[in-house]
């Protein structure tokens, strides 16, 4: 993917994206992990 100010995106911007989005793929990744869980009785 480029960087483009063209488009409006900058590497600023991008530099602030970044953090956001590895939150939302360790969330992800959480998530999958405890839907593997075995079911325990609530």
């Amino acid at each position: 993917m480029q960087a483009s100010t063209r488009s409006g995106i900058t590497d600023s911007h991008a530099s602030r994206i970044a953090p956001a989005v590895a939150l939302i793929r360790a969330a992800y990744a959480e998530a999958l992990t405890v839907e593997n869980w075995p079911k325990s009785p609530a």
